[in-house]
């Protein structure tokens, strides 16, 4: 059996995608970087000087995801993603074309190579189990404006102020929401 391993190296509530140079197989497709093939599990040592030789960059290698298998291939190939964390430095193309930061929600709009495709979908199901969705920040924002409506009906006793000032913070935080989201479906577009 082979592993395969990659990093995937998160900044910000991004992850770092390098896409290959034409002058390779799988000329300009898209990839996590630090692949390393070895017949038994790389270190995470070896990980983080790949990562160094590749990019530039200095990482902190944490868990794995799940590892898949091709046991079609000869010999079997075993997928091996590392979760990593930016640490410092700049990133340098020394093996690639580019190195782009993007969301987990971008990541499916991408070229990927046979080998990352699967990566691709098992990093994005993790990340949608471990994150919770983003309408608990608008529920937040929502219960905030009630509380404010809340305090403001008995600063001023008048409960038609107070609900005129509470429907007023929930149209602009409506509009505020629609923009963001309008925003974000231009960039993935």
């Amino acid at each position: 059996m082979h592993y395969l391993t990659c990093a995937i190296i998160r900044k910000d509530d991004k992850v770092l995608i390098c896409q290959r140079p034409p002058s390779v197989t799988h000329a300009l497709k898209w990839e996590f970087p630090g692949r390393i093939t070895e017949s038994h599990l790389p270190t995470k040592a070896n990980l983080s000087l790949k990562i160094r030789e590749e990019l530039s960059i200095d990482v902190l290698v944490g868990r794995p995801l799940e590892m898949t298998q091709q046991a079609h291939k000869s010999p079997a190939l075993c997928r091996y993603p590392v979760l990593c964390t930016f640490s410092s430095g700049e990133v340098d193309m020394l093996e690639y074309v580019q190195a782009i930061w993007v969301s987990s929600a971008e990541l499916s709009y991408f070229d990927w190579t046979d080998t990352d495709r699967p990566i691709v979908e098992e990093y994005t199901r993790y990340f949608e189990n471990s994150n919770p969705p983003s309408r608990i920040k608008e529920a937040f924002l929502e219960s905030l404006i009630g509380l404010i409506g809340f305090t403001l009906v008995h600063m001023f006793f008048n409960v038609y102020i107070g609900l005129l000032i509470t429907l007023i913070l929930i149209i602009i935080i409506g509009i505020y929401s629609y923009y963001i989201r309008k925003n974000i479906r231009k960039r993935i577009s």
